[in-house]
Protein backbone atom coordinates (compact mmCIF):
# COMPACT_ATOMS: atom_id res chain seq x y z
CA UNK A 1 0.00 0.00 0.00
CA UNK A 2 1.31 3.65 -0.37
CA UNK A 3 2.40 6.20 2.12
CA UNK A 4 0.63 9.47 2.39
CA UNK A 5 3.00 12.03 2.52
CA UNK A 6 2.64 13.68 6.04
CA UNK A 7 2.03 17.21 4.39
CA UNK A 8 1.17 18.25 1.12
CA UNK A 9 3.81 19.34 -1.14
CA UNK A 10 6.57 17.57 1.03
CA UNK A 11 8.79 16.63 -2.58
CA UNK A 12 7.38 19.00 -5.07
CA UNK A 13 7.51 22.77 -3.52
CA UNK A 14 10.33 23.98 -6.08
CA UNK A 15 8.30 22.54 -8.94
CA UNK A 16 4.98 23.84 -7.79
CA UNK A 17 6.13 27.45 -6.82
CA UNK A 18 7.89 27.43 -10.60
CA UNK A 19 4.36 26.41 -12.16
CA UNK A 20 2.15 29.03 -9.58
CA UNK A 21 -0.14 25.70 -8.49
CA UNK A 22 -1.29 24.99 -5.21
CA UNK A 23 -1.12 21.49 -4.12
CA UNK A 24 -4.71 20.17 -3.77
CA UNK A 25 -5.08 16.31 -3.14
CA UNK A 26 -7.08 14.49 -5.54
CA UNK A 27 -8.73 11.90 -3.32
CA UNK A 28 -9.78 9.95 -6.34
CA UNK A 29 -7.01 9.48 -7.49
CA UNK A 30 -5.36 8.15 -4.19
CA UNK A 31 -8.25 5.55 -3.87
CA UNK A 32 -6.66 4.81 -7.44
CA UNK A 33 -3.20 4.60 -6.06
CA UNK A 34 -4.50 2.44 -3.14
CA UNK A 35 -6.42 -0.08 -5.25
CA UNK A 36 -3.60 -0.03 -7.80
CA UNK A 37 -0.61 -0.67 -5.14
CA UNK A 38 -2.53 -3.19 -3.31
CA UNK A 39 -3.69 -5.02 -6.47
CA UNK A 40 -0.05 -5.09 -7.48
CA UNK A 41 1.42 -5.61 -3.22
CA UNK A 42 3.43 -3.34 -3.63
CA UNK A 43 4.36 0.35 -2.00
CA UNK A 44 4.56 3.21 -3.90
CA UNK A 45 7.38 5.71 -3.09
CA UNK A 46 5.78 8.81 -1.21
CA UNK A 47 6.93 11.35 -3.61
CA UNK A 48 5.23 9.26 -6.48
CA UNK A 49 2.14 9.36 -4.61
CA UNK A 50 2.04 13.10 -4.10
CA UNK A 51 2.54 13.75 -7.61
CA UNK A 52 0.10 11.43 -9.06
CA UNK A 53 -1.87 11.86 -6.05
CA UNK A 54 -2.89 15.33 -6.26
CA UNK A 55 -5.56 17.55 -8.78
CA UNK A 56 -4.15 17.33 -12.64
CA UNK A 57 -1.04 15.57 -11.27
CA UNK A 58 -0.86 13.52 -14.69
CA UNK A 59 -1.78 16.06 -17.17
CA UNK A 60 1.14 18.75 -15.53
CA UNK A 61 3.22 15.68 -15.89
CA UNK A 62 2.42 15.60 -20.04
CA UNK A 63 2.53 19.17 -20.30
CA UNK A 64 5.89 19.78 -18.91
CA UNK A 65 7.36 16.71 -20.96
CA UNK A 66 7.71 16.54 -24.47
CA UNK A 67 4.42 15.58 -25.34
CA UNK A 68 5.57 12.29 -23.42
CA UNK A 69 3.09 10.16 -22.29
CA UNK A 70 2.77 8.88 -18.70
CA UNK A 71 1.23 5.64 -17.52
CA UNK A 72 -2.50 6.03 -16.24
CA UNK A 73 -2.85 5.04 -12.18
CA UNK A 74 -4.67 1.69 -13.77
CA UNK A 75 -2.14 0.86 -15.86
CA UNK A 76 0.69 0.83 -13.57
CA UNK A 77 2.85 -2.07 -13.21
CA UNK A 78 1.39 -3.77 -16.31
CA UNK A 79 3.66 -5.78 -18.13
CA UNK A 80 5.68 -3.76 -20.66
CA UNK A 81 5.54 -4.65 -24.64
CA UNK A 82 8.39 -3.32 -26.45
CA UNK A 83 8.22 -2.99 -30.45
CA UNK A 84 5.10 -5.56 -30.67
CA UNK A 85 7.55 -8.57 -29.64
CA UNK A 86 8.07 -9.37 -25.97
CA UNK A 87 6.29 -8.27 -22.68
CA UNK A 88 8.30 -7.95 -20.08
CA UNK A 89 7.50 -7.60 -16.26
CA UNK A 90 9.83 -4.79 -14.63
CA UNK A 91 8.04 -5.37 -11.68
CA UNK A 92 9.42 -8.35 -10.75
CA UNK A 93 12.99 -6.37 -11.39
CA UNK A 94 11.70 -3.61 -8.45
CA UNK A 95 10.79 -0.98 -11.48
CA UNK A 96 7.55 0.89 -12.11
CA UNK A 97 6.87 2.47 -15.52
CA UNK A 98 5.50 5.34 -15.14
CA UNK A 99 6.43 7.43 -18.62
CA UNK A 100 6.60 6.79 -22.34
CA UNK A 101 8.73 9.06 -24.30
CA UNK A 102 6.04 10.45 -27.22
CA UNK A 103 7.64 8.39 -30.15
CA UNK A 104 8.56 5.00 -27.90
CA UNK A 105 12.05 6.05 -28.09
CA UNK A 106 12.35 5.66 -24.59
CA UNK A 107 10.58 4.96 -21.10
CA UNK A 108 11.09 5.90 -17.72
CA UNK A 109 10.71 4.22 -14.30
CA UNK A 110 11.58 4.78 -11.21
CA UNK A 111 12.70 2.16 -8.31
CA UNK A 112 10.49 0.50 -5.66
CA UNK A 113 13.37 -0.30 -3.47
CA UNK A 114 14.88 2.96 -3.27
CA UNK A 115 12.91 5.03 -0.18
CA UNK A 116 10.44 7.87 -0.52
CA UNK A 117 11.97 10.00 -2.83
CA UNK A 118 14.03 7.19 -5.57
CA UNK A 119 16.02 7.39 -8.32
CA UNK A 120 14.71 7.85 -11.84
CA UNK A 121 16.08 5.64 -14.76
CA UNK A 122 15.18 5.79 -18.83
CA UNK A 123 15.32 2.66 -21.19
CA UNK A 124 16.16 3.55 -24.89
CA UNK A 125 15.40 1.99 -28.29
CA UNK A 126 16.45 -0.27 -29.04
CA UNK A 127 18.48 -1.83 -26.12
CA UNK A 128 16.31 -1.58 -23.68
CA UNK A 129 19.24 -0.96 -21.33
CA UNK A 130 18.52 0.61 -17.48
CA UNK A 131 20.74 4.00 -17.84
CA UNK A 132 20.56 6.46 -14.62
CA UNK A 133 18.29 9.32 -15.30
CA UNK A 134 17.63 11.42 -11.66
CA UNK A 135 18.82 10.76 -8.40
CA UNK A 136 15.49 10.86 -7.15
CA UNK A 137 11.87 11.26 -8.72
CA UNK A 138 11.17 15.02 -7.28
CA UNK A 139 15.09 16.31 -9.34
CA UNK A 140 13.14 14.26 -12.27
CA UNK A 141 9.81 16.07 -12.27
CA UNK A 142 11.54 19.67 -11.01
CA UNK A 143 13.86 19.65 -14.69
CA UNK A 144 10.80 18.68 -16.68
CA UNK A 145 9.50 21.91 -14.93
CA UNK A 146 12.25 23.82 -15.59
CA UNK A 147 12.71 23.26 -18.92
CA UNK A 148 9.34 23.98 -19.73
CA UNK A 149 8.94 26.99 -17.52
CA UNK A 150 12.49 28.74 -18.22
CA UNK A 151 13.49 27.68 -21.48
CA UNK A 152 10.40 26.85 -23.85
CA UNK A 153 6.63 27.39 -22.88
CA UNK A 154 7.19 31.40 -22.25
CA UNK A 155 4.77 32.96 -24.52
CA UNK A 156 7.28 35.27 -25.85
CA UNK A 157 8.33 36.31 -22.39
CA UNK A 158 11.96 34.95 -23.01
CA UNK A 159 14.14 35.44 -26.21
CA UNK A 160 15.47 31.85 -27.44
CA UNK A 161 18.36 31.38 -29.61
CA UNK A 162 19.07 27.45 -30.33
CA UNK A 163 22.46 25.35 -31.75
CA UNK A 164 22.71 22.13 -33.40
CA UNK A 165 26.13 22.08 -32.28
CA UNK A 166 29.12 19.74 -31.88
CA UNK A 167 29.44 17.22 -28.63
CA UNK A 168 30.78 19.38 -25.70
CA UNK A 169 33.95 19.46 -24.47
CA UNK A 170 35.25 19.58 -21.12
CA UNK A 171 36.29 22.94 -21.46
CA UNK A 172 32.96 24.16 -22.62
CA UNK A 173 31.35 22.17 -19.68
CA UNK A 174 33.70 23.82 -17.46
CA UNK A 175 33.33 27.50 -19.16
CA UNK A 176 29.59 27.11 -18.63
CA UNK A 177 29.75 25.96 -14.97
CA UNK A 178 32.30 28.82 -14.25
CA UNK A 179 30.33 31.53 -15.42
CA UNK A 180 26.83 30.27 -14.31
CA UNK A 181 25.08 28.66 -11.53
CA UNK A 182 24.36 25.11 -12.62
CA UNK A 183 20.93 23.32 -11.76
CA UNK A 184 20.44 19.84 -11.88
CA UNK A 185 21.33 17.59 -14.64
CA UNK A 186 19.78 14.19 -15.72
CA UNK A 187 21.04 11.47 -17.95
CA UNK A 188 20.21 8.71 -20.36
CA UNK A 189 17.58 10.75 -23.32
CA UNK A 190 17.27 13.00 -24.80
CA UNK A 191 21.30 12.71 -25.65
CA UNK A 192 23.41 11.55 -22.87
CA UNK A 193 23.51 14.47 -20.16
CA UNK A 194 20.99 17.16 -19.99
CA UNK A 195 22.54 20.42 -18.63
CA UNK A 196 20.73 23.17 -16.97
CA UNK A 197 22.33 26.68 -16.13
CA UNK A 198 20.85 30.09 -14.64
CA UNK A 199 22.17 33.43 -13.41
CA UNK A 200 19.62 36.50 -13.23
CA UNK A 201 17.54 36.07 -16.28
CA UNK A 202 20.30 34.14 -18.18
CA UNK A 203 18.82 30.33 -18.77
CA UNK A 204 21.31 27.44 -20.50
CA UNK A 205 20.27 23.88 -21.12
CA UNK A 206 22.10 21.58 -23.47
CA UNK A 207 21.27 18.31 -24.46
CA UNK A 208 24.67 16.76 -25.22
CA UNK A 209 25.18 13.44 -26.92
CA UNK A 210 27.65 11.14 -28.54
CA UNK A 211 26.97 12.88 -32.13
CA UNK A 212 25.44 16.35 -31.40
CA UNK A 213 24.57 18.89 -28.40
CA UNK A 214 21.46 20.89 -29.03
CA UNK A 215 21.52 24.23 -27.05
CA UNK A 216 18.80 26.61 -26.08
CA UNK A 217 20.03 30.10 -24.79
CA UNK A 218 17.43 32.47 -23.39
CA UNK A 219 16.86 35.58 -21.37
CA UNK A 220 14.36 38.23 -20.92
CA UNK A 221 15.69 41.10 -23.09
CA UNK A 222 17.80 41.96 -26.33
CA UNK A 223 20.33 43.13 -23.86
CA UNK A 224 20.35 40.90 -21.31
CA UNK A 225 20.35 37.96 -24.30
CA UNK A 226 23.33 39.85 -25.62
CA UNK A 227 25.47 39.68 -22.53
CA UNK A 228 25.06 35.64 -22.18
CA UNK A 229 25.45 34.79 -25.88
CA UNK A 230 28.91 36.91 -26.07
CA UNK A 231 29.92 35.12 -22.55
CA UNK A 232 28.97 31.59 -24.79
CA UNK A 233 30.52 32.80 -27.95
CA UNK A 234 33.70 31.05 -27.33
CA UNK A 235 32.03 27.45 -26.66
CA UNK A 236 31.50 24.75 -29.34
CA UNK A 237 30.74 26.08 -32.88
CA UNK A 238 27.96 28.38 -31.31
CA UNK A 239 29.54 31.59 -33.72
CA UNK A 240 28.09 30.00 -36.56
CA UNK A 241 25.26 27.48 -35.14
CA UNK A 242 23.09 29.93 -33.47
CA UNK A 243 19.92 30.71 -34.35
CA UNK A 244 16.71 31.73 -33.66
CA UNK A 245 12.89 32.09 -34.43
CA UNK A 246 12.61 35.48 -33.15
CA UNK A 247 13.39 38.50 -34.94
CA UNK A 248 14.78 39.89 -31.60
CA UNK A 249 16.96 37.03 -31.08
CA UNK A 250 18.02 37.06 -35.03
CA UNK A 251 19.02 41.03 -33.97
CA UNK A 252 20.97 40.07 -31.36
CA UNK A 253 23.09 37.18 -33.40
CA UNK A 254 23.65 40.04 -36.66
CA UNK A 255 25.40 42.36 -34.11
CA UNK A 256 27.21 40.01 -32.01
CA UNK A 257 28.43 38.41 -36.23
CA UNK A 258 28.82 42.19 -36.91
CA UNK A 259 31.14 43.13 -34.20
CA UNK A 260 32.97 39.53 -34.81
CA UNK A 261 33.89 41.04 -38.61
CA UNK A 262 34.45 44.58 -37.78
Amino acid sequence: MYRVPARPSLFHQQSLARLGVEHVVDEAAMRALNARAGALDITLPASFVEWYGMRDGLQLLRLNSNADDPIGIERLGEPFEWRWDRKIDWLQEGLLLFMFENQAVCVWALRLDAGDDPPVVVARDPDLEWRPCAERFSTFVSCQVWDHTEIWDQAGARILLQAQAVPLKDADLAFLREHLGEAPTTHGWPGDNQYRFERGDHRVLVWDGEDQADWWITATNEASLSEVAAKLWQCSDLRTSLWSNDDRGDAVLERLRSEVRA
